[in-house]
C-alpha cells in the first residue's frame, strides 16, 4: 500500500504546485476560460487495498474466529448430492479449530470491482475544474481455501452452490486474566448459554459523495487532448452485514481528456481512493446468528461463555484503485 499512497501524494504535490498558477488568470483568461456546467458519467472498475477485516474488542471480551469450512455438513434425503446446506444444530468445533485472532476475512479474499459506476457535475474556469462526483462500488468476497485437514470430506466450502466460503462462526468470552485457560470447545448440543454466532460475508459495498478540484494541462502533440490531475475528498459509507458507516475519504487521480466536439469530451484516468482511519461499523444483531452452545473444560465440569448483549463492532482499511472512463456533455 506503501507505494499507492506514495503516487496518492505525489499526485496532490503535482496538483498544489501547478495551483497557484491556476487560480492567478487575467479576467481575459477568466472570461474565455468559463465553459459552463457539464455532466458526465463513468465506468469506474477497482481493485481493493483492503485491511484484514476483524472484531473490536470491547468491554474485555475476546473473539475467535473459525471459518465454516472447518464444520461438517448435513445431507438431506432425495436432494441432488450437489447440494449441501450448513448444519447448525448438532455441530461441535474444537477448540484448536478457532482462530486466536479476531479475523473474520483476510484483505486478500476480496475481489476486484467490476461494478463501479459514477455521475460528475462540474464547472470549469480556464484549466482549472470544480466536480461533484456519486460513485458505488461493491467488492464481493472471495471463495476461501479447500477443506480444513482432520475433516470429513463434507465440510462446508467444498462447493460453489453452498456458499460455505461466505461463513465464520466466532467465539466470544470475557477476558479473565492473564492465567485464563484456553477457549474451551464449542457445542450446539445444550446448555443455555449464547457464546457462538454465525455470520455471513456478503462482500462490502460502497457509495460516495466526493467533491474535486482539477488541473488541466495543454500539450503541443495535440490541442483536443488535455491531460490533468485531480484531488478531493468527500464522505464514503461503508456497507457490510445488514450495518452501515460514514467515513471521511479522500481520492487523486491522473488522467486526459479528448474533445469529440464543441460539448463532448471523452477522458480516462487512473485514480487512488481512501478512507480516513478505518472502515468500522456495528455489527447489529440483524447482522448474524445466534447459536446457543455450552462449554466443557478439560476437567469435565460444565461452564458457561457469555455473550454481551451488545451490538458487535468490526472494521478493516479501506482503500482501492482503478481505471475509470467515460464521456462529458457541457450543458
Amino acid at each position: 500500500m506503501s507505494f499507492v499512497r506514495f503516487l496518492a501524494v505525489s499526485l496532490g504535490c503535482v496538483f498544489l504546485a501547478y495551483s497557484s498558477s491556476a487560480v492567478s488568470f487575467s479576467l481575459d483568461g477568466i472570461a474565455r476560460g468559463v465553459g459552463g456546467l457539464y455532466i458526465g458519467g463513468m465506468y469506474k472498475p477497482a481493485s481493493p487495498i483492503f485491511g484484514d477485516l476483524a472484531f473490536k474488542g470491547s468491554f474485555d471480551t475476546s473473539f475467535r474466529t473459525a471459518p465454516l469450512n472447518a464444520l461438517p455438513m448435513l445431507w438431506f434425503a432425495g436432494q441432488d448430492q450437489d447440494v449441501r446446506h450448513v448444519r447448525l444444530n448438532g455441530v461441535t468445533i474444537a477448540a484448536n479449530s478457532f482462530d486466536p485472532w479476531p479475523v473474520l476475512a483476510r484483505g486478500s479474499d476480496y475481489h476486484s470491482s467490476a461494478h463501479g459506476v459514477a455521475v460528475v457535475l462540474g464547472y470549469p474556469v480556464g484549466q482549472v475544474r470544480a466536480e461533484l462526483e456519486l460513485a458505488k462500488q461493491s467488492f464481493d468476497v472471495g471463495r476461501g481455501g479447500g477443506p480444513a485437514s482432520g475433516h470429513d470430506e463434507g465440510v462446508v466450502g467444498d462447493l460453489y452452490a453452498s456458499e460455505g466460503y461466505r461463513y465464520s462462526a466466532v467465539h466470544m468470552k470475557l477476558s479473565s486474566g492473564k492465567g485464563a485457560p484456553a477457549t474451551p470447545p464449542a457445542t450446539t448440543d445444550g446448555g443455555d448459554a449464547n457464546a457462538m454466532v454465525i455470520v455471513k460475508n456478503e462482500g462490502v459495498q460502497l457509495s460516495s459523495v466526493l467533491a474535486s478540484l482539477c488541473r488541466d494541462f495543454s500539450i503541443s502533440l495535440n490541442e483536443n487532448i488535455l491531460p490533468y490531475v485531480c484531488a478531493g475528498f468527500g464522505l464514503e459509507k461503508v456497507s457490510m452485514f445488514d450495518s452501515d458507516a460514514k467515513r471521511v475519504s479522500y481520492q487523486a487521480k491522473v488522467g486526459a481528456s479528448y474533445k469529440f466536439g464543441n460539448n463532448v469530451h471523452g477522458f480516462a484516468s487512473l485514480y487512488y481512493r481512501a478512507l480516513a482511519g478505518n472502515g468500522e461499523v456495528v455489527l447489529t444483531q440483524s447482522g448474524y446468528e445466534v447459536v446457543r452452545t455450552d462449554c466443557s473444560r478439560h476437567t469435565g465440569s460444565k461452564t458457561h461463555a457469555k455473550l454481551l448483549p451488545v451490538n458487535l463492532p468490526i472494521g478493516m482499511d479501506i482503500a482501492y484503485f482503478g481505471l475509470e472512463a467515460g464521456l462529458r456533455l457541457s450543458l
